[in-house]
């Protein structure tokens, strides 16, 4: 199997600068992913429609506000973005009519994806030894087009893993002798696991947190990952692979907590 493909990819930018510590600024770029094969669906019981996937080709539109106030030690952005997407190169199951699984995950092409929404970040730097951050985004994505096949109409759908809104905030304190404490948390929306929207991840938090010391060139770190050990799915969700459609809805967990302790050495 072989293929080739190219595109144009062109982008345009422009940047007004209202005073030394506000600019405003919009942007339109074309992004693109080539195509490919799904060599896991070369199978006589898998539709020829599925072992080529075309290129994703998008339209990607933004404008945005940066700007710095306290001598620059509070900085903040803004942003409206818009993006319309053909041949969304979206992961999916091959099944038999009967729900059993007839390959692994294969990559299909034929959505078209309009995802529109905004993002705000903001930065302090309280003190000399304080950090502190938030930034947040929400997103309203939705399949215009996506025929998965004979009967099978994922149109009007939102797609798979993307959230509604995604919220992150962190700080990091540098006290006594070369010590620092960090901390952040994510919070993450209402999340299809897959094209059919009859599996979603509910809102979910995780907590990461260190302590590092530094003496000259290293730098030793106590961290902890997902310290509450919260419980969530992280990927595509299916029916089960052995038994057909026993009502039953399966997709991989996240990683647990992890907690280790890590040494870097400078030279």
């Amino acid at each position: 199997l072989e293929t080739d493909s190219e595109q144009f990819l062109p982008r345009a930018a422009i940047e007004y600068d209202m005073t030394p510590d506000w600019l405003l600024y919009a942007s339109v770029s074309r992004g693109w992913l080539p195509g490919g094969f799904n060599l896991s669906a070369v199978s006589p019981s898998i539709s020829e429609s599925l072992i080529q996937f075309d290129s994703e080709r998008l339209w990607s539109y933004e404008a945005g506000m940066k700007a710095q106030m306290l001598d620059g030690r509070l900085r903040t952005s803004g942003a409206l973005f818009w993006i319309d997407a053909e041949n969304w190169q979206e992961f999916a199951i091959a099944t038999t009519p009967t729900g059993a699984a007839a390959s692994t995950t294969v990559v299909t092409s034929d959505a078209d994806v309009r995802s529109r929404g905004f993002e705000v970040e903001l930065s302090w730097l309280v003190t000399d030894d304080i950090d502190l951050a938030l930034a947040g985004a929400y997103t309203d994505s939705e399949y215009l087009s996506y025929k998965f096949g004979p009967g099978v109409d994922f149109s009007g759908n939102r797609p798979a893993f993307a959230p509604e809104f995604e919220v992150k905030a962190r700080g990091e304190w540098r006290f006594a002798d070369g010590f620092a404490a960090r901390a952040s948390i994510s919070l993450q929306g209402d999340t299809p696991l897959n094209p059919e929207n009859t599996v979603v991840q509910e809102s979910y938090a995780l907590v990461d947190a260190s302590l590092s010391w530094t003496r000259g060139a290293v730098t030793a770190t106590v961290f902890a990952e997902n310290l509450f050990d919260q419980a969530y799915f992280s990927g595509l969700a299916f029916d089960n692979f052995a038994f057909g459609r026993d009502g039953v809805r399966y997709a991989p967990v996240g990683a647990p907590r992890a907690i280790g302790v890590e040494v870097l050495a400078r030279w």
